[in-house]
Formats: structure tokens, sequence, C-alpha cells
């Protein structure tokens, strides 16, 4: 291992050794070790998933080359085992470098940034980690430009891997284009976390095209926002995604989603966008699905079997049937004002409606990190694992192991086809009562007949398919039991209160929330104070010093992306 130099230090994570300047070093931000943990997660499984669907295809294609040749130009080409990643903003490549180092099947990366000096330290920590440098691309230049010009199938890449400094937008055009068309998989991240929950509308809507609402459920919005914007971008290259897993996790938002092409299913992305209708003085929200799909014949018939619907049953509206198998607008099925508080409504979107994780992805991953974890713990408490686990466990350490699996089983225990969520103490707050817990609110829910479950990143939060009418039912039937102060009470908290309750509400303990449960931290608390986003390389230094501290990019890039007129005038 080569000594460090004079004024460098040195910095481990996962399986990287990186070098740094010492000015350079200062940038170098903890809470990146999670993306980057769960990131090589996800790709590990991602290869294994795309390796193994192409050579199913391949052996289909080889079995009728070979009972037909003469229908064939040529044979069919063997796909190669493994995969191509670039880093499209790598900074110094810390994270090329535990990619490179963790991923088996990783054949070949490319690492890319704009600034000359973090390319040259980028390979630097490349020959300093042993890293075969003919599986390794290192280019100097604009990531748009690069992406470009990889837009030809031939030249997609596997995964592509975007983590801004900031919001991503300015990089999804080309990042879904060079992406590959049949399952390829796209990292992206956005820190621009004010922009993205609702403090800049007007900025949101410019950069994503969509508009974010001031609501409670602002951490999944970002999400939705950003995976609509994603697909707008992909759609008018005949390509649509579909999201293997999303989180919003401390400063920023992460989403990975596939990437195929098919101009018949990119038909349906309107099935898969909404509009959410905000009160203004209450939690209520509806969801408008902006378009619609009326059913085939065929999709009827095979619906009267499964379901022994009859003839009638169409489309998912109440509204006119279109023509068989058309698409038409959605209809507007939202009451002039709020029927709980009589406000006004606020009109958000579009945003993704669709699921947000795929539940068998979220399992797996989760069950490859508890394997770890349990690995991890048993190690460091001087206890020798089985050889079963010492036989599956993983190759290499998860440094955030625990926080990671708490998240992910929190993730996989979430509502997917539920888009956001209410705010418990949000809706105590409003009538001006005591907060109920959790046990008796998911109860009187589950009691009633609907489903219930948390949100990965708001302990508060609850995601049900109860319709508004329901959540504000228990909410009354809580307050008879505590009635809030009538003095205190807003004209809105008075007109919900003097509804009569149409569901009674039951807060026996649900049996299902008394069974046992993981012992995990579901919500684990911040590892450190200051737990959040540095400043970006060279910000706070002198006027002279700027040119050359800029140009020490920073270690994986985090921050917001506010206007430069709202930031906070030195």
């Amino acid at each position: 291992m080569a000594n460090i130099p004079p004024g460098h230090v040195e910095i481990v994570e996962g399986s990287a050794r990186m070098i740094y300047d010492e000015k350079e070093a200062v940038f170098y931000n903890k809470v990146q070790v999670l993306n980057r943990d769960l990131s090589i997660q996800t790709i590990k499984l991602f290869s294994e998933v795309i390796t193994s669907e192409r050579l199913t295809k391949y052996q289909a294609k080889l079995e009728k080359y070979k009972k037909n040749p003469s229908n064939f130009e040529r044979a069919p080409f063997q796909p190669a085992d493994g995969i191509s990643v670039l880093d499209a903003l790598a900074a110094t490549g810390l994270r090329s470098v535990r990619y490179m180092k963790e991923i088996p099947k990783l054949q070949h990366i490319t690492i890319n940034d704009l600034l000359s000096e973090a390319t040259e330290v980028a390979m630097t920590n490349i020959k300093t980690n042993g890293i075969d440098p003919t599986k390794v691309t290192v280019n100097n230049g604009d990531a748009c430009m690069l992406m470009y010009q990889h837009r030809e199938p031939t030249q997609n890449y596997d995964v592509i891997d975007l983590d801004p400094y900031g919001s991503a937008a300015p990089f999804l055009d080309s990042a879904v284009q060079a992406v590959s068309g049949d399952g390829g998989l796209l990292c992206v991240t956005c820190t621009d976390s004010p922009v993205l929950s609702g403090n800049y509308p007007e900025v949101c809507y410019a950069k994503y095209g969509a508009m974010p609402l001031k609501c409670k459920y602002l951490h999944e919005m970002a999400l939705r926002i950003l995976l609509n914007s994603i697909e707008t971008a992909a759609n008018k290259y005949k390509r649509y995604i579909v999201p293997w897993l999303s989180l919003s996790v401390d400063f920023y938002v992460r989403v990975f989603v596939r990437v195929y092409e098919s101009p018949a299913e990119v038909k349906n992305t309107c099935l898969k966008r909404i509009m959410t209708y905000q009160s203004v003085q209450c939690s209520s929200f509806i969801n408008q699905t902006v378009g619609l799909r009326s059913m085939t014949k065929k999709e009827k018939m095979d619906a009267a079997k499964n379901s022994k619907a009859k003839d009638e049953a169409t489309d998912t509206s109440s509204g006119p049937t279109v023509a068989s198998g058309n698409y038409s607008a959605g209809y507007l099925e939202v009451p002039p004002l709020c029927e709980e508080s009589g406000a006004r409504w606020k009109i958000g979107g579009p945003f993704w409606g669709a699921p947000i994780h795929d539940q068998h992805m979220v399992d797996t991953i989760l069950a490859r990190v508890d394997l770890a974890r349990v690995a991890q713990s048993t190690t460091s408490a001087g206890a020798t694992p089985s050889a079963a686990a010492i036989e599956e466990e993983p190759r290499h350490v998860i440094q955030t192991a625990e926080r990671l699996g708490g998240m992910l089983t929190s993730i996989s225990e979430e509502l997917k086809d539920v888009p956001f969520y209410y705010s418990l103490p949000d809706l105590a707050s409003t009538l001006q009562c005591t907060v109920p817990t959790h046990l008796d609110f998911k109860s009187a829910l589950i009691n009633a007949g609907y489903r219930v479950s948390h949100f990965h990143h708001d302990p508060s939060a609850f995601k049900t398919d109860a319709p508004n009418s329901v959540v504000w039912d228990i909410m009354r039937s809580h307050c008879k039991l505590h009635p809030p102060n009538s003095k205190k009470l807003s004209e809105a908290a008075k007109r919900i209160l003097a509804k009569e309750c149409a569901v009674q509400a039951d807060f026996t303990p649900a049996q299902i929330l008394l069974g046992p449960k993981k012992k995990v931290a579901r919500f684990p608390p911040n590892p450190e104070p200051n737990w959040g986003p540095k400043r970006r390389a060279g910000r706070a230094e002198k006027v002279e010093k700027v040119t050359a501290t800029s140009t020490a990019a920073s270690v994986d890039e985090e921050g917001d992306d506010e206007p430069s007129s709202k930031k906070p005038k030195a």
C-alpha cells in the first residue's frame, strides 16, 4: 500500500482507500455513506437480474435460430456476463472506486467530472486502490454531452448514476437516452429539498414540470415529483420507467428506476400521473388521475372470468364510458369545496401516481442487508458466525447496515399503492385536541376495514386507503373521548366537529398490530450533531483562493439548490 504524501490524508470507506489533499478532505461528508452503501447493494442486485434476463432472452432466440436459421440475418449475440456503469458526476471518484471493488459483475465504469483537477485525483485513487485500468475510463467533460454521445443502443450504459450538488433535472434528458432501453438502471439523487418540498413552487415547476404543495406529505411529494420528471423525459423517446426503490432520507431524495423502451407502454403514462387537490384549512386531500383508458373486449371478458364482473364494468372511472381500448382525459371527481372544512382546494401536480417501490426488490435487498447486519454484529461481539452465515456473508462490510436495515424495513412495510400520507399531529392540531396514539388510530382504521401503514421518512405519518371522511370520523370519535378546548377552536375545526360520524371508531387494539415485530430501529436518530449537507467546495474561501480550492470537487457532492435571489446575503 502506497505511503500518504505530505499534506494529504487517507479516508477509508467500505473497501475504498482514498488519498486527498488536506483542504479537500474537509468536504468529505459521512452522511452520504448510506447513499453509497444502498447504491452498491441495489446495483449489485440489478447486475444479477439484468444478466439473467438477457441470458434468458438470448437462449430463447438461439432456440429459434437453431430451428430455422434462414429466418435470421445472423446468429444472436451472446450477452456479456456483466454490466457497464457511468458515474456521470463522479467528483474525485470515491463512489466509482467502491462500485468497482464491491460489485462483482461490474465489467467497466466510466468516471466523469467537469473539473480536470477532480478527474486527476480520481485517476490517482484508481491506482491507489489497485483497480485494473483497462476496466476504467476517466473522462473530463460535460456530463450531458457525454451521455448524448452514448444515445445509440450499442453504446448505452447499463447503469447511470446521477449524484449532483443540487438538482438532477438538467441531466435527465440525456440520461434517459444513454441508459440501456432493455431495463437499464438510473440512480438519481436530488439535494434541492427546499425546491421539491414546495418552498419555491415557481422554481420547482420550471425545473421539474410539477407544481408542489405546501403540505405535510412533502417528503413523498418530492419523490413523486422527481419520478414524474424522469418519466416525462423518458416518454419523449418512447421509453418509460419502473421504480425499484425510492427514498427520502436526511436532506436528499434518491430513486432507482429501470428504463424500458416500448411505444405501446408509453401510452399508459397518463394512467400513472395524478393531480392532487389539497384543502387549505385541513389535512384532507384527493388524488385525481390525469387520464383513463377503457377496457378492450378481451380485457372485459378476462375481468368477467376472474372477478365474475358484469359486462358493464368498463374503465376505472364512474363517468361516461369511452370507446373500447381508447384513452381520454380523466373525469373531475372532486367536490367544489372540502367536504370536511368547507375550504377551497389548492391544486398540485402532476405527480407520479403509480407505486414508488418494487416490493420484491425491496425485500431482496433488505434480506441481504439483514444478513450482513447480523454477521457484522456477531463478529463485533466476538462470537464465531455459523458456517452458513460465513458462506452467505456479503463480500464487503456494509458500514451503515443498522440504519440501512431499519430504513428498508420501514419501506417494505409501506402501502405501495397509496399516494401520500397524513400526519397524526397535524390532524390533532387542526382540531386542537390531544394526539391519538398510533396504536389507537391505526386500530380504528383496521377495525373499519381499511389498510394502514407508516411512511419511511416520518414516524408521525400514516398512509391509508381510507377516504378523508373516515379519517375525520375517527378524529371526531377521539374528540368525544378527549374533548378539545372549545374556546380555541378555529372555524374549520368547528365545521369538522359539527358533522355527524358516519363511521363509529372502534379503538380496540387490532391483533395484527399486537403481533411480534422485527426488532430494528425504523426511524433511528441522526448519528452525529450537525448531520446534514456541507457547503460546496471553496464557497467559504477568500476570493483569491476560490480558483484554487473550488477545483477540488466535493467527495460525492450534496446540498440545496435554492434560487440565488432567495439565499441570505453574506
